[in-house]
């Protein structure tokens, strides 16, 4: 047992008792050889008198912190074990050099070389080592995240790319606070308005059979692949079955992309997180009647979680990502109502 712990756990020290001794009891009638109690008192006067050596790691005062004199011998015995000559145990000051943590970002990526000699002296063009100059916004409550998303999406114009790729889209409005039913900022409403502006919306979801989203995400498909086409834009809901049974694909991002995206003013936005479109909630957690009004009922209720919305260049690696994902030769499966 000690020997799988050490190998799972190999960072920290395993301690470990071959045996355990005891004082056996002596037998009925007898008594305790003198020997024995001979060495115990041997061994207990030894170790009291190492205790009261000067160089000794602990003391009464140093434990207990008495009075001001004997603070004040503590400290200058301290001083003078720790400059200089050190005596052998614990010290009172730590031993150990801090180090600053790395902060040139070089050194926190693999460069490009690295790169392609992990994938086998294949490049790796569609995607950077790192990108520098973009504009992140973190969000830990929920509801912010949302409105952020649906403040982008109603500001998506003619000729932009909406492309999500989530393992759970569920027709929840994104307001519910102000708009329970969704009729205005319901995900089909709100790509609806893409569409009738003039913008693609590609969803790619993960085509799972095996967890308890298949009822939201089929009912998701049908109804985001009804959306109309308009001013030569369409939405277009697919599952990515390209992953065996057990297997999922966790992706969750958002890029709204404009069709100038080479051009550094028009660069894209993205969420890259875990917040999934069935987990509104506010920081408080206290918002269950709202969340029922909305029909956002799913398992998730108080989730605590987070996303970033980055606008630069690390957003054009995104939608790269999205895009070698759906434009792959191996191509996801295309079924009913899309």
């Amino acid at each position: 047992m000690d020997a799988w712990i050490a190998a799972v756990r190999p960072a920290y020290t395993v301690l470990k008792y071959d045996r355990y001794y005891a004082v056996r009891p002596a037998a009925s009638g007898c008594q305790p050889r003198t020997r024995t109690s001979i060495l115990l008192f041997v061994v207990f006067a030894v170790a009291f008198a190492a205790l009261l050596t000067p160089t000794s790691a602990f003391s009464f005062t140093t434990l207990f912190d008495g009075d001001d004199d004997d603070a004040s011998s503590s400290r200058a015995t301290a001083d003078k074990s720790t400059s200089g000559s050190r005596s052998p145990g614990l010290t009172v000051r730590s031993e150990v050099i801090p180090r600053q943590p790395l902060l040139d970002t070089a050194d926190c990526f693999i460069t490009e070389k690295e790169m392609t000699a992990s994938r086998g002296g294949v490049p790796r063009e569609d995607l950077a080592v790192y990108t520098t100059g973009n504009k992140v916004t973190a969000y830990t409550a929920a509801n912010d995240f949302y409105d952020a998303v649906y403040d982008d999406l109603s500001s998506a114009k003619k000729g932009n790319q909406v492309m999500l790729a989530a393992w759970l889209t569920a027709l929840v409005p994104l307001k519910p606070d102000v708009d329970p039913t969704g009729a205005k900022t319901g995900v089909r409403e709100v790509f609806a308005g893409v569409v009738e502006r003039g913008g693609n919306v590609s969803v790619l979801n993960w085509a799972s059979v095996a967890s308890g989203y298949v009822p939201f995400n089929l009912k998701a498909r049908d109804s985001i692949n009804s959306i109309p086409p308009s001013n030569g834009a369409r939405a277009k809901f697919i599952f990515d079955d390209r992953i065996n049974l057990v297997a999922s694909h966790h992706q969750n991002t958002l890029v709204i992309a404009s069709s100038r995206s080479s051009n550094k003013r028009y660069q894209p936005a993205a969420y890259v997180g875990d917040l999934a479109n069935d987990r509104w909630d506010t920081m408080y957690h206290n918002n269950t009647a709202i969340r029922d009004a909305g029909n956002i009922t799913y398992k998730s209720k108080d989730w605590v979680d987070g996303h970033i919305r980055t606008h630069g260049p690390a957003a054009r690696d995104a939608a790269s990502n999205f895009m070698a994902r759906w434009n792959s030769n191996y191509l996801p499966c295309r079924t009913k109502a899309g």
